[in-house]
């Protein structure tokens, strides 16, 4: 995942001081970061989960889309040091996965914590998604 300092540092500051499960949407050019937006999250009664305010984050990228910015991924915060995806975590992204368009292969996903990016990469080649860690290059 190649993204610029600033939106790192951006993504840092909102996602690590405002309160644990929250996140947004991240989006470029030419395969490097440019742009975030963050999202709070829906409130929801299960502890430990974001819940994506999907209306904003899906009007952000159709926004993102008519200025020719693509959609790379999603972020979100973990606790402390805890930097693995979870379980649901994992069904999240393999959900997004499945209703991108065919042309969209790849979408990073990454988690933010104790001040540090985590970077995860989800790749599509034929009908089967696979999950990988990811180098974090900062420009």
């Amino acid at each position: 995942m190649i993204i610029e300092n600033s939106i790192y540092e951006e993504i840092i500051y909102k996602c690590s001081s405002i309160s644990i499960e929250t996140g947004g949407v991240i989006g470029g050019n030419n395969g490097v970061i440019n742009k975030f937006l963050f999202d709070k999250g829906i409130e929801t009664t299960t502890p430990g989960c974001y819940v994506p305010d999907v209306d904003l984050l899906n009007f952000m990228v159709y926004k993102w889309y008519k200025r020719n910015i693509e959609f790379y991924g999603i972020v979100h915060n973990h606790v402390n040091e805890y930097q693995d995806l979870s379980f649901n975590d994992k069904n999240f992204i393999y959900e997004i996965m499945t209703v991108m368009p065919e042309n969209i292969k790849i979408l990073y996903f990454p988690i933010v914590y104790s001040k540090s990016i985590h970077s995860y990469k989800a790749t599509r080649s034929h009908n089967e998604i696979y999950i990988n860690d990811d180098n974090v290059i900062m420009i």
